[in-house]
């Protein structure tokens, strides 16, 4: 079951919601979703398929299928495993900044791992890459220092500045 939110002025389809407990209420401001369940409040922010806040307090989260980049997680302390669907491309700028991310997952379609993307996570000591993945941008796991090891894939065509910087914890770096 699941409910499909539009924008009121033009009646364009901006978010699929998947019901995976019983919603009591929602409403809709602009691009803004706020959902409220019994437990608690959770607001997911998208615009023009870009999921760019999540403020619930689930460990581990699934990303919507629809979505293309994700720039939601930054200091969210609940969050340490995400999982993305193949729409997702991106993961943006700050996505998981000073956040409490674990591991990751990436999906079969992202390419590009933005700039500080993982910043400051310092339970952050993760990540199973995809055969597309291009672009690590600069400071992208800088201040990881959970980070013991890290292997770049051959699909990588840009590795940006700095991009372990602070990564104290870091005892092997493997390019395949």
């Amino acid at each position: 079951m699941f409910f499909i939110l539009t924008n009121l002025k033009n009646n364009i389809p901006i978010y699929y919601v998947t019901l995976l407990s019983k919603i009591d209420q929602y409403t809709l401001h602009t691009f803004i979703i706020v959902i409220i369940t019994k437990s608690r409040r959770k607001t997911l922010c998208i615009f023009e398929n870009i999921l760019i806040h999540y403020n619930g307090n689930a460990k581990n989260v699934a990303v919507p299928e629809g979505i293309v980049e994700v720039s939601a997680f930054c200091e969210n302390f609940f969050v340490e495993t995400v999982t993305f669907p193949s729409s997702v491309t991106r993961i943006g700028e700050f996505a998981f900044m000073n956040s409490s991310i674990k591991n990751i997952t990436l999906g079969t379609n992202i390419e590009i791992i933005g700039s500080s993307a993982f910043v400051g996570c310092l339970s952050f000591n993760k990540i199973n890459f995809n055969e597309k993945i291009a672009v690590i941008d600069s400071y992208a796991f800088s201040g990881c220092t959970s980070l013991k090891t890290f292997t770049v894939p051959s699909t990588v065509t840009t590795l940006g500045d700095g991009v372990f910087t602070r990564c104290d914890g870091l005892t092997e770096l493997k390019f395949t």
